[in-house]
């Protein structure tokens, strides 16, 4: 068995498409109007159009499934991309004995942990 992927929903592909290809720092491999997917390390990032979803302008509570983690190599300098991107921050930076992360959130309230390990 192998991770095939992970899918957001959104509700503005184009603008999401764009949102988060400045925060992955690449182009998607595919991409049309109601799915687009970014293939990383390990597995695809895909958006899903639905048309109704709104943005939202407050944080969202994550109560069930999954979040995202992304590795980064430096994670000041990926929370600076993301807020360029769009992206806002939704917790603080934690630094634990395995590295420092900090979640952020897309404008449809979809969020993702940015992860930089210990070194």
């Amino acid at each position: 068995m192998r991770f095939g992927n992970a899918h957001y929903y959104v509700g503005d592909m184009r603008r999401a498409r764009e949102v988060y290809r400045q925060l992955l720092g690449r182009e998607p491999r595919y991409s049309d109007d109601d799915w687009t997917e970014f293939a990383l390390d390990g597995g695809v990032l895909a958006l899903h159009l639905h048309s109704r979803r709104p943005e939202v302008t407050e944080t969202t509570e994550v109560r069930y499934g999954a979040l995202v983690t992304l590795e980064v190599e430096d994670i000041g300098r990926a929370l600076e991309q993301a807020g360029r991107a769009g992206w806002r921050q939704v917790s603080d930076l934690m630094s634990e004995p395995y590295g420092k992360l900090a979640r952020i959130q897309d404008p449809w309230g979809n969020q993702v942990v940015l992860h930089e390990p210990s070194r």
